[in-house]
């Protein structure tokens, strides 16, 4: 058996969870639908769940990223 990378977990994961947006909501506003994740490679991708893409990667962290809180100004 192969095992999986964290990375590809959450990729999986992801997408199962955006093929459960029924199909009339699945192109509406971007930013309801942009996910952000931490990771053990010491950076934060910002994913669009439209397109199943990254579409940021932020580096510069000396640690990995396990917690992040996001705030809506």
């Amino acid at each position: 058996m192969v095992r999986k990378t964290y990375r590809q977990i959450v990729k999986e994961e992801w997408i199962k969870y955006t093929e459960k947006i029924p199909k009339k909501d699945q192109k509406l506003s971007k930013i309801n639908y942009t996910l952000a994740s931490g990771s053990a490679d010491n950076t934060i991708k910002l994913w669009d769940l439209n397109d199943k893409k990254c579409t940021h990667t932020l580096e510069g962290h000396t640690r990995s990223v396990w917690c992040l809180q996001l705030i809506d100004k």
